[in-house]
């Protein structure tokens, strides 16, 4: 087996981790490896880091770009890969050694389009969590899109979030790239709305004719404190209710009603939301009546209407309540019960 592999890093601000993702790549038990580096415009030594791995290594391609975001990086390295297949790895996260090897054997073998895994956390103690992940072995015709469409959306909210399948980032896969191609399957910008992933996982799901599984914790997904719930992004919820409009749009163009891919983007609708709430009450530098206010214009608008039909009554009790307090203005109480949380 001589495929070639392009492996796109998209490199922005990760001065500190950008060693150990590429030498993630060098460790490969599979040799015959392209690496993509995307500089993103990055601040820090990162770019001439960048150009010095190129410079000593013939397989490794540099792209220096205008910052445009994660997104558009991998599109930019997608457009000059050469490979048979492409992996897609961010610079703060790393791969086990015999990711790639095993993942190309499961993929020309089933003759597949994609080639799905999962991941283990590294969090900021160095402490490694591994999630049980439980995948049918193959999924072929109608039936990529009847199993995974709806968990391409995200995941429950409801009777406890128990799932029978999960599927995570496009980090977590190897594609064949004439597939991208030929589909003319790209990212969006997160500028635009809040996950690239959601969007190009689902594109994926409606062109496939085939994805095939390994049941092993491949990527490692390093924690930043610095980044998702440990920040106050003021447009995070925004960026949220862009993503469920386009998902509300996708189901529609699908010619008929997914109730399930509905009520799991109204899922992440509300999980966002709470995330939301939760970086404005606790780290947000606003005063309290500042705060107030952003969660009443978070609760107003058109919330109510997104969340039509919902199935309140299958979340847990006091998830429940909260979003009820949400949904009924009452920024006080939402307030103070957050402030008990964080």
């Amino acid at each position: 087996m001589n495929y070639k592999v392009s492996v796109v890093v998209p490199v922005y601000n990760v001065e500190e981790y950008l060693h150990s993702c590429i030498e993630s790549l060098f460790g490969q038990s599979y040799k015959n490896i392209e690496i993509i580096l995307v500089d993103d415009e990055s601040p820090d030594n990162c770019p001439r880091l960048c150009d010095e791995y190129a410079v000593a290594h013939e397989n490794i391609k540099v792209l220096h770009k205008k910052n445009g975001g994660l997104g558009y990086a991998r599109n930019s390295g997608l457009e000059i890969a050469t490979g048979d297949f492409v992996e897609f790895l961010d610079s703060d996260d790393y791969i086990e050694n015999d990711t790639i090897e095993k993942a190309l054997h499961k993929i020309v073998n089933d003759n597949a389009d994609v080639c799905c895994f999962s991941c283990k956390k590294l969090d900021v103690n160095g402490s490694i969590t591994v999630e049980a992940v439980s995948f049918p072995p193959m999924l072929r015709g109608e039936k990529v899109k009847d199993i995974l469409f709806p968990i391409y959306f995200g995941g429950s909210q409801r009777n406890g979030g128990k799932e029978k399948y999960r599927l995570g980032s496009s980090c977590m896969a190897i594609y064949r790239r004439s597939f991208l191609i030929d589909n003319n399957i790209r990212f969006e910008s997160e500028r635009d709305v809040l996950s690239e992933d959601v969007l190009f996982n689902i594109s994926v799901c409606q062109k496939a004719s085939c994805i095939t599984f390994l049941n092993e914790n491949f990527y490692v997904y390093r924690e930043n404190l610095s980044s998702l719930t440990h920040s106050y992004r003021p447009d995070r919820f925004d960026k949220a209710c862009n993503l469920f409009e386009r998902e509300k749009q996708i189901i529609v163009d699908q010619g008929e009603r997914n109730v399930e891919a509905l009520h799991r983007a109204q899922d992440s609708l509300i999980s966002n939301l709470i995330v939301s709430i939760k970086q404005c009450v606790g780290f947000a530098n606003m005063s309290r009546k500042e705060k107030l206010k952003e969660i009443r214009r978070m609760s107003k608008g058109e919330l109510a209407r997104k969340l039509q039909d919902y199935p309140f009554d299958e979340l847990p009790l006091m998830k429940r309540i909260y979003i009820r307090q949400v949904l009924n203005g009452r920024a006080a109480l939402v307030y103070f019960m957050t402030k008990m949380k964080c």
